[in-house]
């Protein structure tokens, strides 16, 4: 179609898949193009495509057999071969999934451009992961379908020649899902449990700013327009309401700000800053 299209009159201008997910949520009878997995995750109706063989199937429907129907017989044998040829699109068979995009990894066969060997094994890592099912899998949430067998077979065995080619010096990196009493805190070891003080610090000034505004909210139900208060009957009109609401928000914000101003003070105390 090249670079420029003749859009028609009535086509709506929309930017991004959030753009163009507003666009169809919010004009009835409106059809756009965005990843399934984001159509699917907003809730919207599908189209089913009809592939080379005629049959009429939604992306759901197809799923990981028809992806991997796609790639056929057109890849190459090795990671380092000619892709060139590679075609995806419109492909025979009946469970074929017509519109099928891979991502792919350029990765030089010589790593020695990377001075620190641990660099060089973390991106090994990284890569391999990739082809984890435990981490993979974490994918599917979000519509993406794992790469077939007999890309996997290719990804792997270029994995390992790369990390064969790695110094003897190199380390191996190790994963700590469980927790390793002592030693989820060694080096070349990958924690989702790690946490830097910092962060730490930020989550419990949330857990307090959030406590504060509950307790705001708490507060204002209770204050109604028209209450009595004691017995003298003092009626608060609405401005006054609105008033009292904002000193009690500042009132709040001043004691988180107080909070960090002391944890800012002990630990310069600390560290001796």
């Amino acid at each position: 179609v090249g670079k420029v299209i003749d859009w028609a009159d009535t086509t709506l201008p929309c930017q991004g898949s959030g753009g163009v997910t507003d666009c169809i949520r919010d004009n009835e009878g409106a059809i756009g193009y965005i990843d399934a997995g984001h159509g699917n995750d907003e809730g919207l109706a599908e189209i089913e495509l009809r592939n080379l063989a005629g049959i009429y199937q939604s992306s759901r429907e197809a799923a990981e057999a028809g992806v991997a129907a796609a790639a056929g017989d057109t890849l190459p044998s090795r990671a380092d071969g000619d892709f060139s040829g590679v075609q995806l699109l419109n492909q025979p068979g009946e469970a074929t999934w017509p519109m099928v995009a891979m991502s792919y990894f350029y990765v030089r066969k010589d790593l020695s451009y990377i001075p620190n060997v641990a660099e060089r094994s973390l991106l090994l890592e990284f890569l391999g992961a990739f082809y984890d099912p435990v981490v993979i899998d974490e994918c599917r949430q979000f519509g993406f379908v794992p790469v077939g067998a007999t890309v996997n077979a290719i990804a792997k065995e270029a994995l390992s020649e790369l990390k064969d080619s790695l110094p003897a010096d190199a380390p191996t990196w190790t994963y700590e899902v469980d927790t390793i009493k002592g030693g989820g805190q060694e080096d070349y070891v990958i924690s989702s449990k790690r946490r830097t003080y910092a962060e730490y610090e930020r989550t419990s000034l949330l857990q307090d700013q959030m406590a504060l505004m509950a307790k705001v909210a708490e507060m204002e139900s209770m204050m109604k327009v028209d209450a009595l208060v004691s017995d003298d009957k003092v009626v608060y009109t609405q401005s006054e309401a609105d008033r009292i609401t904002a000193a009690l928000a500042l009132s709040s914000l001043s004691i988180v700000l107080w909070g960090v101003a002391i944890l800012y003070l002990l630990a310069k105390k600390l560290c001796g800053i």
